[in-house]
């Protein structure tokens, strides 16, 4: 979101955060938000959803492009 990136830069200025501490801060605010934007965005319906499904996951056309890029 572009609001994320205004308030990260904010913060950056202000605290003057170096190279490890911004990405440190990056990853702890994106795993507090993580499940607030998930209720927000309706994600947590299509991911419980496509759980429950019997979906084809381990199929060949599934697993190569994974395996691909690993």
């Amino acid at each position: 979101m572009v609001i994320d990136f205004v308030y990260y830069k904010r913060v950056v200025m202000t605290i003057g955060l170096n190279t490890y501490g911004l990405v440190l801060y990056n990853t702890l605010e994106a795993l507090l938000l993580f499940p607030l934007e998930l209720l927000i965005m309706g994600e947590f319906k299509k991911i419980k959803n496509g759980i429950s499904d019997e979906s084809d996951w381990h199929s060949f056309a599934v697993v190569l492009p994974v395996g691909l890029s690993c």
